[in-house]
């Protein structure tokens, strides 16, 4: 079974502060994780994922519910 990050919240004013990456790092030892859902209207949620070496494997319109993601 492929297991996947649906999501990973750190308070703003936590961020840069490693508790992000720490989170990471213990979720791939411990979870077999291979892919993270991520939205792509959140731009640092993405860089923070690509600076930690993933890559987009694939793009959908709809969430895991079917539901279409929202432009704001």
């Amino acid at each position: 079974m492929t297991k996947k990050i649906e999501m990973l919240f750190v308070l703003a004013k936590s961020r840069g502060q490693g508790v992000g990456t720490e989170l990471l790092r213990f979720t791939l030892e411990t979870q077999n994780v291979q892919f993270v859902d991520v939205n792509e209207q959140n731009p640092e949620a993405v860089g923070f994922y690509e600076a930690k070496g993933f890559e987009v494997y694939e793009r959908s319109p709809t969430d895991d519910m079917g539901k279409p993601f929202q432009s704001y």
